[in-house]
């Protein structure tokens, strides 16, 4: 029986005396209060509901800002790549030119590229790399 007392006696006293709130919680809630009484007065529905679908628009999928900025650093990127690939093309088409009319091109490209040598020459091939020794 204490028990049940001693619970009623609880549940009294919680309800006549609520915990207290911090000074700031309330001033926070009443200027919560005040910024939404003041949108419910001044803003339509339509007019916050435009807003936030234009906020999600801007912000999340594939057509936000963040997801375009990213999209032109790659396609810049690519072009830059393309011109890269272009150049070298254009390099490889002259050269093919010259060697197609062109005998003494062909062995200049012959010698150079793979080493090749006549039957009374040598050939030194030296790595654009040197090595430090030390005596």
């Amino acid at each position: 029986m204490e028990m049940a007392v001693i619970s009623r006696e609880f549940r009294t006293f919680a309800l006549y005396n609520p915990p207290e709130i911090p000074y700031s919680i309330s001033v926070v809630n009443e200027s919560v209060q005040s910024s939404i009484s003041w949108a419910k007065r001044f803003l339509p529905f339509s007019t916050i509901f435009i807003l936030a679908f234009a906020g999600y628009i801007l912000l999340v999928g594939d057509n936000s800002l963040v997801m375009r900025m990213k999209y032109e650093h790659t396609i810049d990127s690519l072009r830059m790549e393309l011109e890269a690939q272009r150049d070298t093309m254009l390099y490889f088409r002259r050269l093919n030119g010259n060697i197609t009319r062109d005998a003494d091109a062909m062995e200049h490209v012959v010698r150079e590229q793979y080493n090749m040598k006549r039957d009374n020459e040598e050939v030194f091939v030296f790595d654009g790399e040197t090595k430090d020794t030390k005596r």
